[in-house]
């Protein structure tokens, strides 16, 4: 039995890029997950989002605004090294997207690993102090570059 991912993609993502649909998916389930006032932008380490994305464009602002539609999102850059995003709207109107791209779906299921913290310990409840994008960079090292897909 071969599994579907599919994905609530925010409806201001207006692309086929899956990797978009990835990094839009994941920030809006960290509103959700952790409850975050739609206000607050979310800081990311821009090196992370060049993974989820795999993209080496030292723009990542220029490299997704295409990607975006009816001005939703706001991205600036931090620092050299960190890259904010504030969004309109990501808790409402999504268009459900079946991932097809396998390293998508590896990066989408690592993302969830990372996010649902509580699949590795004891109960079921969920520590919401540790939250992903202030994290320590050692917990979130994802690459696949060494992948063979044989």
């Amino acid at each position: 039995m071969e599994s579907e991912f599919k994905l609530k993609v925010p409806q201001f993502v207006d692309t086929e890029d899956q990797g978009v649909w990835v990094l839009f998916t994941f920030i809006r389930r960290c509103y959700l997950h952790y409850d975050i006032p739609v206000k607050e932008g979310l800081n990311f380490y821009v090196a992370d989002v060049m993974r989820i994305l795999d993209c080496e464009s030292k723009d990542i602002n220029k490299f997704l605004q295409p990607h975006l539609k009816d001005n939703m999102v706001d991205i600036g850059r931090l620092f050299n090294d960190r890259i904010c995003f504030w969004t309109k709207g990501i808790h409402r109107d999504t268009v459900t997207r079946e991932l097809t791209d396998p390293r998508a779906i590896r990066v989408w299921c690592y993302l969830m690993g990372c996010i649902n913290n509580n699949l590795i310990n004891e109960g079921d409840k969920v520590d919401r102090r540790i939250c992903l994008w202030e994290m320590d960079r050692k917990y979130f090292a994802f690459s696949d570059r060494k992948y063979n897909n044989k």
